[in-house]
């Protein structure tokens, strides 16, 4: 697990960077969530490599909830407020953030029916941080959700704050504002490009 606590050691087969719109790129420290078939999601059992190179959205818990709650929901870039359009983009979002919503929906909507729903959604990768780990490295064993076969990596949560503070959003200040309304943020527009 040193890796999340040096952001210099290099997995020597994947890397993920930010891209920042002027062409500056800043590697980001993951690791790959591990399917039932014992290698990294997305892969399809190491018969496939993958490439993703699309612009990243912070979509809160991932949770869609009949008419209650939909993660999927909230302020576009136009400054208009709606669904906002997944397709290609990856989903940034938080899993376990001790809120109204995890206490209510958490054990209904485990992690892996989180990435099922940004799949359905049309994303092309999923980012996932936790809140309450440290050091999340994920084995995703639910076969019941997992019918996505997209890439999924873990990022600690200083690193999910740095990616936000990158594209312009107080990182900090949104978790601190979760933590306050017990309740997780609406979406953010489309951020900066993520290579993988």
């Amino acid at each position: 697990m040193a890796y999340y606590y040096h952001p210099s050691t290099v997995l020597p087969w994947a890397s993920c960077w930010i891209v920042q719109e002027g062409g500056s790129q800043q590697k980001i420290p993951f690791l790959p969530a591990i399917s039932y078939d014992h290698s990294p999601a997305g892969t399809l059992n190491y018969s496939k490599d993958v490439h993703i190179d699309g612009k990243f959205v912070f979509v809160g818990n991932g949770v869609e909830k009949d008419q209650e709650w939909n993660s999927y929901i909230g302020k576009r870039l136009d400054f208009s407020s709606g669904p906002i359009d997944m397709k290609g983009k990856v989903a940034l979002l938080c899993y376990d953030f001790p809120d109204s919503m995890e206490n209510k929906w958490g054990t209904s909507f485990p992690v892996e029916k989180r990435i099922a729903l940004a799949a359905a959604q049309h994303a092309s990768a999923v980012i996932l941080f936790s809140h309450q780990k440290t050091q999340p490295f994920l084995y995703l064993k639910d076969q019941q959700w997992l019918g996505y076969g997209i890439p999924v990596i873990s990022i600690t949560e200083n690193t999910a704050v740095n990616l936000l503070e990158s594209s312009g959003i107080n990182g900090l200040q949104l978790l601190e504002d979760w933590k306050k309304n017990n309740h997780p943020p609406r979406i953010r527009g489309i951020y900066h490009n993520i290579e993988t």
